[in-house]
């Protein structure tokens, strides 16, 4: 049988990753695969298991253990299990979502980096992060964004930090941080739910030497806290991980975070003089890489003078 070609699902996510406890509410169902169409309840007939005798294959170093492994099982993609199956008897469609044979998924998202507002040295421009993953490919497990040397981190605007005892306190996570403590907003998009999940970005007390960046994403059905780890690399390059990615599927995902006076970056040079290039590193959950560089694109050019413009004009006129 030839392996189906999809990415993973949230099938274990939605138990797992779910902030309310389970005493609280009714288990939802696992919802269905929205582009499946006309599976049929059931199709040949009841089987008669056959025990067979054979030796358990060596384990692959780099892969699940055998039996746990979505690849065929095991290292030697055998195909053979060890616990039981169905036999076909009382069959009936309960769910659509498939597991895949994430291996031989394609890994390539596309990540866009905005700066939007002051572009001279010492403005402090907000910026916006827009992932597009590719329609098939495997989930993203990290995503890692390290800012070229023409941004720095504004010491100076950080100042309300959630505490992780106050961020944990409540029903949704982040309700009881202090409002300043909030820097940006995020959005994702997925096709397992009618509406986006979403919610502010904080930053949060850590045990690292720079506070965390935290998404709070939160719908009606379920909460996901994305963490993100801050630090200086290459002589003050700021870096940003998001080490452990929900493994669910993502057709957008949008982060903004704020400028101006709680904006945390600040132009070390003149953003319109030259290309500033961030380096991008993205983790698949097929164990696949895609590492590359991208143009951090400021608001140049005649729209943003235009721009600027119209915003001293409504000044003088109020």
């Amino acid at each position: 049988m030839a392996p189906v070609r999809r990415g993973s699902q949230l099938a274990v996510l939605l138990v797992a990753l779910v902030w309310l406890p389970a005493a609280a509410r009714a288990a939802d169902p696992i919802p269905s695969d929205p582009t499946a169409s006309g599976i049929p309840a059931f199709e040949g007939r009841v089987a008669t298991p056959r025990r067979l005798a054979a030796g358990e294959p060596p384990r692959h170093p780099f892969m699940a253990p055998n039996g746990r492994s979505n690849i065929h099982d095991d290292g030697h993609q055998s195909d053979s299990y060890w616990r039981a199956g169905p036999l076909g008897r009382n069959m009936e469609v309960r769910s659509t979502l498939q597991a895949a044979d994430c291996a031989s998924l394609g890994f390539k998202p596309k990540l866009t980096l905005r700066l939007l507002g002051g572009t001279r040295r010492g403005d402090n421009p907000r910026l916006q992060a827009t992932l597009r993953p590719r329609p098939g490919d495997a989930n993203l497990e990290q995503a890692q964004v390290t800012l070229p040397h023409s941004e720095f981190l504004d010491n100076e605007h950080i100042k309300t930090v959630c505490t992780r005892v106050q961020f944990a306190a409540g029903e949704v996570p982040g309700e009881k941080c202090p409002a300043a403590s909030v820097y940006g907003y995020a959005r994702a998009f997925t096709p397992l739910l009618d509406q986006p999940i979403q919610g502010p970005v904080f930053l949060r007390s850590s045990s690292h030497k720079l506070p965390d960046l935290v998404a709070a994403l939160h719908s009606e059905k379920i909460n996901i806290n994305l963490d993100g780890r801050i630090d200086s690399v290459e002589g003050g390059r700021i870096r940003n991980t998001f080490e452990e990615i929900p493994d669910a599927p993502v057709t957008k995902f949008v982060l903004t975070m704020q400028g101006g006076k709680k904006g945390l970056l600040i132009n070390s040079t003149n953003l319109c003089k030259g290309k500033n290039r961030a380096k991008v590193a993205f983790d698949g959950q097929n164990g696949k890489v895609h590492r590359y560089n991208t143009v951090l694109k400021p608001q140049c050019g005649k729209k943003s003078k235009a721009g600027n413009r119209s915003k001293k004009k409504k000044r003088r006129a109020s």
